[in-house]
């Protein structure tokens, strides 16, 4: 800052340019706050949607533990059932980084032209991290439900116990 008020000073010698310090780093210690604000919420909506699709998950596999122990009885392997619920896992991922960038997409669009009077502009570079982190935090939340998979005994839930 300082570099830039000298070339304006020596390009204009009647002007006396000089930043003013405290109100520039006031505003930067404010703005490192609202960025460790936001990481803080993005953290906290990242583990809550790791327990939501923990949840979901767990939910599917008891729901479907007759299927699941018919298939193993009939020769399914735990690799076979844990691709399965991985595979559906990803599927549900990948439908919901798609809803989610359409209506985050558009929700962008009605608070820009509401508050800015602008247009937000699309941030392609945005899909492959948003899809990758969704991704990951469907695998993540599987884990525990593909322990379920795994431990079903099919003597004991064909039985009805």
């Amino acid at each position: 800052m300082e570099s830039t008020a000298s070339a304006i000073n020596a390009k204009y010698p009647l002007m006396d340019l000089s930043p003013i310090k405290q109100i520039s780093s006031s505003e930067t210690v404010m703005l490192d706050n609202i960025s460790s604000l936001v990481y803080i919420v993005v953290v906290i909506i990242l583990l809550s949607t790791l327990l939501c699709v923990a949840t979901t998950m767990m939910t599917m596999v008891m729901e479907r533990k007759q299927e699941i122990a018919l298939k193993k009885v009939l020769g399914a392997q735990n690799k076979d059932l844990s691709l399965e619920f991985m595979s559906e896992a990803a599927v549900l991922a990948l439908a919901g980084t798609l809803l989610g960038l359409g209506l985050g997409y558009f929700l962008a669009q009605v608070i820009g032209q509401s508050v800015f009077q602008s247009a937000i502009s699309f941030r392609w570079a945005v899909i492959p991290l948003v899809t990758v982190t969704a991704l990951l935090v469907a695998g993540l939340a599987s884990l525990i439900p593909l322990r379920s998979v795994i431990g079903i005994e099919p003597a004991v839930v064909l039985k009805g116990e």
